[in-house]
């Protein structure tokens, strides 16, 4: 998608500025308050480019809003940025004219930035800028250059090279305003009023924002739903958690909205009518925080980053590995994938869009304390889609791209789908995931991959109700087996200690220790209180855990069930709920 715009900076350094577009000139519309940038402002800038200067990467300032008026380019954004780098040019330049002095092709002779309406503030620029005395002197201006000439007298005894790295490195990206808001000149002051003035590092979302709709017809659209999507503690749609009929309609918005994903697009026209004032468009969120009606105590169970990739993913008809997901390289995935030059920019936006409704409606959100939101949308009413994306999630912790992209993808190719397909294909990926059954001698503690305890305790609950299964004899327990939440635990824990500590417990040889019938999985935290206690003591602590409902595992819950009988725990007994635990592993891949 080409524009006039692109006839202008999408973004620039000093030194590109000059090289590529060096008559460009800047216009700071009427509208815009004067230049504000405290003390501490101008500083935190300076300390900022001092910390980025050994490194010698490019420093990200911020983005200028610009409007194309008539080959001018407005300033509807950004010009305290804009201002604050003219100022360094400025003080660079006096600084030492000689090493110095190419930083006067950035100040074009005092003709860069100038002040619609306030002649005074461009003269005195003009006059700085050409080493003259001003008749006006903006004092908010003048200072910042005297702050910026004494911090790098203190921190360098020659500025030149902390110059170059400022010249070659300071980047400012330019977002340009579809032209019908350019002329609504109320309008652009309404949309100043609600931007940030103040500058930052920005975030590398962010930059790829305004270098994916850059020269889009509809870039305030997009704009606007990236903003949307990137509020990752709120989910699209609303009242969603209150009556029948109200999930009801919200689970048709979502059905909806998924049949007319390309909606976000829309006619100029159409846009227009969407957008009546420009103060409706947000520039996109510097974090992903809940705000407005959203529940802060959940979220996504991905960052809004790792949503980009994998809506990138999905795009171009990848199954990526881990380093295709890696967030710290965002920018580098995008620009290899040249999305515009592959006329992909809009299916990237409607798979990105889909993606989120879909996190929204079909996948299960995480709670603050590390547990999970079950009560998604899908009319799963044994919630056996959630449990099992739970437990997905939580054996696959930092690897959800080993899952959740190929589901999300087979969603958006079946909208049709049902809580029993989805299920069946969820299970479809883990049996990918995870081909080969292990032998029950291959689950002791020195060869168990611990995926199978989390999919054993699921396999656990879901039998839950076998009037001929594990809790046939325990009815009673099966509320306690109900309420069970998957957690991230990782610890392996001996019920038999390893060590015992009391004179009552027997040494086991290290067979009978290791083998799957004397382990559970439990939490870090639990695991060091247990300690080499006796298996007495630690069954009190189960009994404990079972009353409370924060019950760490289903299998201990069994080995707790056995324990019971006798109140020892011993070799036979271990064995006794190895043979009936692994039963319910080994027909994994042969009973659907």
């Amino acid at each position: 998608m080409k524009s006039e715009n692109n006839n202008y900076p999408q973004r620039f350094t000093p030194e590109s500025l000059c090289n590529n577009f060096e008559s460009v000139v800047f216009d700071v519309p009427i509208y815009q308050r004067l230049f504000a940038w405290r003390d501490e402002d101008v500083l935190k800038l300076m300390e900022d480019l001092l910390e980025a200067f050994p490194k010698g990467a490019p420093y990200y300032l911020g983005i200028l809003t610009i409007a194309v008026n008539n080959g001018q380019l407005d300033l509807i954004d950004g010009q305290q940025r804009m201002t604050v780098t003219t100022l360094m040019a400025i003080a660079f330049k006096e600084l030492d004219p000689e090493k110095n002095g190419y930083w006067n092709k950035y100040l074009a002779n005092g003709n860069r930035l100038k002040f619609s309406a306030r002649d005074e503030d461009t003269a005195y620029l003009f006059a700085r800028a050409n080493g003259e005395k001003p008749d006006h002197i903006n004092s908010r201006m003048e200072n910042a250059i005297k702050l910026i000439k004494d911090w790098c007298t203190q921190n360098f005894s020659n500025t030149s090279a902390f110059a170059d790295y400022v010249w070659r490195n300071l980047t400012l990206f330019c977002s340009y305003l579809p032209k019908n808001y350019v002329d609504k000149p109320i309008e652009l002051n309404r949309y100043f009023e609600a931007m940030n003035s103040t500058g930052r590092q920005l975030k590398q979302h962010e930059i790829l924002l305004v270098e994916l709709v850059s020269g889009h017809p509809n870039s305030v659209a997009l704009s606007d739903l990236w903003q949307m999507i990137a509020d990752n503690g709120k989910r699209i749609v609303s009242n969603r958690d209150d009556t029948i009929e109200e999930k009801d309609q919200t689970r048709q918005d979502y059905k909806w909205r998924l049949s007319h994903s390309s909606d976000i697009f829309g006619s100029a026209e159409t846009h227009s009518e969407e957008f009546e004032t420009i103060e409706e468009i947000k520039p996109a969120s510097a974090d992903n925080s809940s705000t407005g009606n959203g529940d802060s105590s959940k979220e996504m169970i991905i960052s809004f980053e790792d949503l980009l990739l994998m809506a990138l993913d999905i795009t171009l008809g990848k199954d990526s590995s881990r380093q295709f997901y890696k967030t710290e390289h965002l920018l580098a995935r995008f620009e290899e994938a040249n999305l515009q030059e592959n006329g992909l920019i809009d299916t990237f936006f409607e798979t990105l869009y889909k993606c989120r409704l879909l996190l929204d409606y079909k996948i299960i959100w995480q709670e603050t304390g590390g547990d999970f939101d079950y009560d998604i949308l899908t009319e799963d009413k044994d919630h056996r889609l959630e449990k099992f994306q739970s437990m997905l999630y939580v054996s696959h912790q930092g690897e959800f791209y080993r899952w959740l992209p190929k589901y999300i993808k087979w969603l958006i190719e079946n909208p049709d789908s049902n809580p029993e397909l989805e299920l069946g294909q969820l299970k479809n990926i883990d049996r990918e995931l995870h081909p080969y059954i292990p032998l029950l001698g291959e689950l002791n503690y020195n060869e168990v991959d611990r995926y199978w305890f989390w999919r054993l305790d699921y396999e656990l609950w879901e039998n839950r109700n076998d009037s001929e299964g594990w809790l046939k004899d325990n009815l009673s327990l099966k509320d306690v087996v109900n309420r069970y939440v998957f957690r991230a635990n990782r610890s392996i824990e001996h019920l038999h200690p390893q060590t015992p500590t009391d004179d009552k417990s027997e040494v086991w040889d290290k067979e009978d220790l290791d083998r799957f019938g004397n382990l559970a999985m439990i939490s870090a935290s639990f695991n060091s209180l247990q300690s080499n206690e006796s298996a007495g003591v630690k069954m009190e602590r189960i009994h404990h855990q079972i009353e409370t409902s924060q019950l760490q595992s289903l299998k201990m819950l069994h080995m707790w069930m056995i324990y019971r009988n006798g109140e020892k725990w011993t070799v036979d007994k271990a064995k006794t709920h190895e043979d009936a635990m692994y039963p319910y592993i080994e027909r994994l891949y042969t009973k659907n």
